[in-house]
């Protein structure tokens, strides 16, 4: 998919500070190649484009995700940094309750709670 998919952290309806070290630490032993604020993350069956990854505690953006692993990176990122998953035109997706209850207005409501990297791979296929 080459679409954005961005993750941003919330607080009180603002973007927030995420966990950055978290999200490095998760990112770390996935990278393949790296420029200053880029990097190519592989899977097994596949990879994405990762723009933010300068400071991972200000936001990310995914791009040109392949294969299905990448999507428990995603869901794994955003439990670890405490981000949104917010794919353009659909639905943002947020790993529990907490993280929704700091949502925007507009966004909060029709945010879905996913367990899995599957769930958000799946709110993205269904939209």
């Amino acid at each position: 998919m080459s679409f954005d998919v961005f993750l941003q952290a919330f607080r009180d309806g603002d973007a927030a500070t995420a966990d950055g070290a978290a999200a490095f630490a998760i990112l770390e032993p996935r990278i393949a190649d790296r420029g200053d604020a880029w990097a190519r993350i592989r899977t097994a069956d596949g990879g994405a484009d990762l723009y933010g990854i300068d400071d991972p505690s200000t936001s990310l953006m995914v791009n040109h995700a392949d294969g299905d692993q990448i999507w428990e990176v995603v869901y794994d990122l955003a439990f670890a940094g405490g981000y949104a998953v917010m794919p353009v035109g659909c639905p943002t997706c947020v790993t529990n309750d907490e993280v929704r209850r700091h949502l925007p207005r507009g966004i909060a409501e029709s945010a879905i709670v996913v367990g899995a990297g599957a769930e958000i791979q799946t709110a993205i296929e269904s939209a």
